[in-house]
């Protein structure tokens, strides 16, 4: 009852949020730009006095160091709620550094279900530089993956955070690069593939799936869309993989495509597909192409893929 009662809230609270939003994009269109300017201006002052008074209540706990109110500011920072407010006057009672290696910490698991890691080098300003480790290095569309997830959990746990730089691993060819967190090409020495086969993409945007969490069997892989692209969703205990829903191999469809294991096995020609090491093929040179997954509270949603000729 409890837990049922706090989602009851949450969702309340979303309405609120969303209806501020509202109620300042509405503020925006005023004609009277001297009732505008009143109406800001109010606003502003009222959060000023709000920021002050949370800075005093902050202050009051007691010095930082003592159990008592280092657990307190603790549990603050773990609230949603308290946290955006805080963060809103800048009164956050954890370092950005702190945070941001928080988000990374509970990212790594999701990254090594994918055999890859993530390395924090440093936090300069608001700006966070990181290095991504693992098979990672190898595949492109596999980095894709990871550094979108990387960057949904830095942004989640520190929203005042305004770049992260992502160090690319130093190859033969050359120095190790800055990249942005989404544009790569897919096709490497790593991943040959006949130059008459479109190779996929994939850009920032973000679609939520029909198909739920609960909907996608342990063991099991089913076939969906995403913006119109056929797509694979496979779980394997509680993690889930996308892949393009097209064999490398035969150029087949996946219709019936099963999981050995961790294993995806394509019912055309019997390909076989290592989902846990970004679609690395099995006695093959061929790799089937992942995709960005995430999963959230049960609902999984997947970057679109677009087709490049």
């Amino acid at each position: 009852m409890a837990a049922q009662a706090r989602l009851v809230e949450e969702r309340e609270l979303q309405k609120r949020l969303t209806h501020v939003d509202t109620l300042v994009g509405e503020l925006q269109k005023l004609p009277d730009l001297a009732s505008r300017a009143l109406v800001e201006e109010l606003l502003s002052t009222v959060l000023d006095l709000h920021g002050e008074a949370l800075a005093r209540m902050i202050e009051a706990l007691g010095p930082r160091g003592e159990a008592a109110t280092d657990r307190l500011l603790e549990r603050m920072a773990a609230d949603d709620v308290i946290r955006g407010v805080l963060l809103l006057h800048g009164l956050h009672p954890l370092d950005l550094r702190t945070r941001v290696e928080g988000a990374l910490e509970s990212v790594r698991p999701y990254m090594r279900s994918h055999g890859g890691g993530v390395e924090l080098l440093d936090v300069v300003g608001d700006t966070v530089r990181i290095r991504l480790e693992g098979h990672c290095k190898t595949c492109p569309s596999s980095t894709v993956t990871l550094k979108l997830a990387v960057e949904k959990a830095i942004y989640e746990a520190a929203p005042d955070v305004e770049a992260i730089e992502v160090v690319e691993p130093q190859h033969a060819e050359g120095p190790p690069q800055i990249a942005g967190l989404v544009a790569l090409p897919v096709i490497s020495a790593s991943n040959p593939r006949p130059a008459s086969r479109p190779s996929v993409t994939v850009s920032g945007e973000w679609v939520t799936l029909a198909a739920r969490a609960s909907h996608v069997n342990n063991g099991s892989v089913v076939k969906t869309t995403a913006d119109g692209e056929a797509v694979l969703i496979a779980r394997t205990g509680d993690v889930f993989y996308a892949y393009v829903a097209r064999c490398p191999a035969c150029a087949g469809g996946m219709e019936a495509a099963s999981l050995d294991g961790a294993v995806l096995v394509c019912d055309e020609c019997a390909g076989r597909y290592d989902i846990r090491r970004a679609g690395a093929g099995i006695g093959s040179d061929f790799r089937i192409e992942p995709l960005p997954l995430l999963e959230d509270s049960g609902v999984l949603r997947i970057a679109v893929p677009a087709r490049l000729a």
